[in-house]
């Protein structure tokens, strides 16, 4: 059973938030614009400009310029902070080029005057990286953001400041500058650290004797809230969730296992730990084609198809998408296409292009619908018995929260009152869709899949149980062949031996050494019919081809011991079941068995012909007369024999 989409939250939130969107030239003070403040600007000096803007940074209206006069102080209060963890972003740009300080200041005050210091403060200017202020009251902290080079102001460039007060305590911590951040990439080390003592924070402040230009101030929990993004890598995973599991918000793959950290939610396995993945059954968040993006699209597709009336939609990776009617499909959605049920912006590759085809069109079954019809079937022929497979259905919901329905292949319930929204993580698959992958051993040769809104499916508010499909792959997983079969069982053998090798494997050749070499898919015999041991060996057989990994190497040895009387018949032509042994083909009056006993037939072809060189002349010596008496008893009597001249055995 799956649960898709259940998510923790966290406190994390943006606190307050100034995009300075008031008119162009208005003064700042008194305005009262933004969000999360306690009371409007107070200004000393300052007019609103044009904004200012840094890549990855959402900004929006315009920015306050702030003029230079001696020690000015121009700040906005928010909501009072207390030992609490607490960033601060903005954007600034320094405007005039002379000595003076220009200084963005956090802390508390009062009355409304207030200046910008702090023992152990930080100035990055002009006159020298990390010199101590040591002006006003010491509640206070000030920093400076010129570039940390002596004589470098670096004037009208703009600069993104973000800082964070990493509290040890209620008053006091380390806190961490960041100059110029990458906001494409995972936030590095800070430009500068160091220890504060600071109670309470409730403004933010901009001070100095040097003109500025301010813009995006945010204040907040984490990271994430100072960058204006709750969700800076796009998995729709938002950062508070993300810092609750253990995730890197700035990251697809914290873990670096392969699946995404949406995915690993959705399924409960840790997305910080890469010995901790979905299983072989599971959904998948699909944010297009790539690396830990949702979906394998690299191997031997079987099948890859676009369901509903646009037909192909072209390659992805490995998969080329076939129309939904290609040879070995059947899908079961009567009179139901829809061409154009979504929109998704998957990425600008050509295999992104390909799955944002499969993504916008679906058929689907009207519940209402008398069975079958209610529910949407899908037959997948040509499956192997005993090859493994993957299959992945693709979903992509257009609005739809309250959809749910039953998923099964071959009857083995696959998703529970699947929810694609849900799966996706929006009611609508803007950037992402959504997945069900099943990894499978084939027992029959045809793959019955069944979307099911009807049958045992759970009520929620605003329930839709039509069921619906966009698109499927079915992947050829590399898998090792069964073993071949050997009869009749190793052992030792008195006569010739006849070897009768099994395929297990449909599809695959088998090849079969007796020289105690080892088989492989080019060495060896190839095996058509049984064949005959006529002396001790070993036979080695595997199973290669067909679509499958090699098989392993299966052995047995046979020890052939051929008695003496086997050997005889053997080389004379006769039966191996002893039913000639008492024949007389030379018509000399002497067995076939008796010729054996008495070395008179040593040579192949010596039966066939009259022998007459044990009838001696004097009839003093013969064969035996061999009978069982009355009793049971073995009677051997020697007897005389007949001239040689006159052939035959005469008693």
């Amino acid at each position: 059973m799956f649960l898709a989409g259940a998510c923790a939250t966290a406190s994390a939130a943006l606190v307050s938030y100034e995009g300075f969107d008031y008119s162009n030239g208005s003064n700042l003070t008194g305005a009262a614009g933004g969000s999360g403040f306690s009371a409007d600007w107070l200004a000393t000096s300052g007019v609103i400009g044009a904004g200012l803007s840094w890549p990855g940074l959402p900004a929006a209206g315009g920015a306050a310029s702030i003029a230079s006069a001696s020690n000015t102080t121009t700040y906005r209060t928010f909501a009072e902070r207390s030992g609490t963890d607490t960033w601060v972003g903005l954007l600034y740009r320094r405007d005039s080029a002379d000595n003076g300080d220009s200084n963005v200041v956090i802390g508390s005050g009062s009355s409304g005057v207030w200046v910008a210091t702090g023992t152990g403060g930080i100035r990055l200017g002009s006159i020298g990286p990390f010199a101590p202020l040591s002006i006003g009251p010491a509640s206070q902290f000030s920093i400076s953001v010129n570039d940390p080079v002596a004589g470098d102001q670096q004037v009208g460039r703009t600069r993104l400041l973000l800082l964070h007060l990493d509290y040890s305590g209620p008053s006091s911590g380390t806190i961490n500058v960041y100059l110029d951040p990458n906001l494409s990439q995972p936030l590095g080390s800070p430009n500068y650290s160091n220890s504060f003592s600071l109670g309470a924070l409730d403004r933010i402040a901009f001070q100095g004797n040097t003109g500025c230009t301010v813009d995006e101030i945010r204040v907040g929990d984490i990271y994430q809230d100072v960058i204006g993004n709750n969700d800076p890598d796009g998995d729709l995973v938002t950062s508070e969730v993300e810092a609750t599991i253990g995730s890197n918000p700035l990251l697809l793959d914290t873990d670096g296992d392969g699946f995404n950290d949406a995915t690993e939610t959705l399924n409960g396995t840790n997305p910080a730990s890469a010995s901790s993945v979905p299983g072989t059954t599971r959904i998948e968040r699909v944010f297009g084609f790539g690396p830990a993006r949702g979906l394998d699209l690299s191997g031997n597709f079987l099948y890859a198809f676009n369901v509903g009336p646009v037909g192909a939609a072209g390659q992805a990776g490995d998969a080329t998408f076939t129309a939904d009617d290609a040879t070995g499909i059947t899908v079961h959605a009567p009179n139901n296409p829809i061409a154009v049920w979504n929109n998704p912006s998957l990425g600008s590759t050509g295999s992104d292009d390909a799955l944002e085809l499969v993504y916008q069109s679906i058929r689907w079954a009207d519940h209402n619908w008398g069975a079958p019809d209610r529910t949407l079937r899908v037959d997948l022929a040509n499956l192997v018995v005993g090859r493994t497979y993957k299959l992945q259905l693709l979903f992509a919901e257009a609005g739809s929260t309250g959809r749910r329905f039953d998923v099964l292949a071959n009857g083995t319930l696959l998703a529970n009152d699947f929810a694609p929204s849900d799966a996706q993580g929006a009611a609508y698959a803007s950037t992402a869709g959504s997945a069900i992958v099943h990894e499978f051993t084939a027992t029959s040769g045809t793959l019955n899949i069944v979307l099911d809104g009807v049958t045992d499916v759970a009520d929620v508010p605003f329930i839709n149980r039509d069921s619906y499909l966009n698109g499927a792959t079915l992947e050829e997983i590399p898998t090792v062949a069964p073993a071949p079969g050997i009869t009749p069982a190793a052992g030792a053998f008195q006569e010739p031996v006849v070897i009768t090798l099994a395929n297990n494997a449909a599809g695959a050749t088998l090849r079969y050494t007796i020289d105690g070499s080892t088989p492989s898919d080019t060495v060896g015999t190839v095996y058509t019919v049984p064949f005959t041991l006529e002396s001790s060996a070993t036979v080695k057989v595997i199973a290669t081809g067909g679509g499958w990994l090699p098989s392993e190497v299966v052995s047995a040895d046979y020890t052939i011991q051929i008695s003496a009387l086997a050997t005889w018949r053997a080389l004379q032509g006769l039966a191996a079941d002893g039913s000639q042994d008492l024949a007389n083909p030379s018509g000399d009056g002497i067995a076939n068995l008796l010729k054996l006993a008495f070395n008179m037939a040593p040579n192949a072809g010596d039966l066939a012909v009259a022998n007459t060189a044990v009838l001696t002349p004097s009839g003093v010596s013969g064969l035996p007369l061999v009978t069982v008496d009355g009793s049971g008893r073995l009677v051997v009597t020697f007897v005389r024999l007949k001239a040689a001249n006159n052939p035959g055995l005469a008693y």
